[in-house]
């Protein structure tokens, strides 16, 4: 029989720049930051963590923050989005609207996150290329952390 090991040298550093300003203040556009990948082979996606994903038939690897895990109550509100009955704020405290139907939609199918689905949002509190565009994201497409250390620290809690 043939097991397999996955440990904490199997996470590959890799130093990327951002590309865009969905993540500001956070994270700013041209910002180098480090991408842990593998990070998640053996520990859970949680809250508030900044992960990368793949995104449709996106060629270059999207940065969010999970806002939501499985067994998080979401919903909206008139146009803001609600989290386990609080409102979602981004990173300086400012509430999140939501820009499309999209997650109104999943709100109304999905009140409640399914296992192994996470609701990622860019800082931007009117709306970026994020989950009030697609929809929620599953386990399989989150590919890495970005390491704490590369970003500021939020004065929101979530």
């Amino acid at each position: 029989m043939l097991t397999w090991a996955i440990s904490e040298r199997d996470i590959q550093e890799k130093t990327v720049t951002v590309r865009g300003s969905s993540m500001s203040p956070l994270i700013q556009n041209e910002k180098e930051i480090v991408n842990q990948l593998g990070y998640y082979s053996f520990r859970p996606i949680r809250r508030g963590d900044v992960v990368t994903f793949k995104s449709g038939a996106r060629t270059n690897l999207l940065i969010k923050r999970v806002y939501a895990i499985p067994g998080d109550r979401f919903e909206v509100r008139g146009k803001f989005l609600f989290l386990n009955g609080s409102p979602l704020t981004n990173s300086e405290g400012t509430p999140f609207t939501v820009p499309t139907q999209m997650l109104q939609l999943y709100a109304r199918d999905y009140p409640q996150l399914p296992p192994q689905t996470y609701l990622v949002l860019g800082d931007q509190p009117l709306g970026s290329i994020d989950a009030s565009r697609f929809g929620l994201i599953h386990k399989k497409d989150i590919v890495g952390r970005i390491a704490p250390h590369s970003i500021r620290q939020p004065s929101s809690s979530y």
